[in-house]
């Protein structure tokens, strides 16, 4: 019996850490925040629905098959603080077999 009550205590603990911990996550990484490709940017959060180009490896990963053949998306920006916000995105079609698609973001500042 002690031992019951000892699993559900460790359980109810790890549960509540968990998600504490999920809530100071988005905080880990702001530069992730930004995102990627001007289209999507001007567009906020309603560009999941239609992402249909290679910042899609982003947005929405599900958007990838709706992409035609190739497609590729360099985008840089230059934010306050002598900071920089770069994104590369490459998707390939494989016509009916799913895509494949490459992101990388790079955050950083000058010097």
């Amino acid at each position: 019996m002690v031992r019951k009550g000892m699993i559900g205590i460790v359980m109810t603990t790890l549960l509540l850490l968990g998600m504490i911990s999920a809530g100071f996550a988005g905080d880990a990484a702001p530069y992730l925040r930004i995102g990627a490709g001007a289209r999507s940017i001007a567009m906020g959060k309603a560009f999941v629905a239609v992402s249909d180009d290679a910042t899609s490896s982003v947005w929405n990963p599900a958007g990838l098959p709706c992409i035609e053949d190739l497609s590729f998306t360099l985008y840089t920006s230059k934010l306050s603080f002598d900071r920089r916000h770069s994104f590369i995105g490459v998707v390939k079609n494989l016509q009916g077999k799913g895509a494949v698609g490459f992101a990388w973001i790079n955050s950083g500042t000058e010097d």
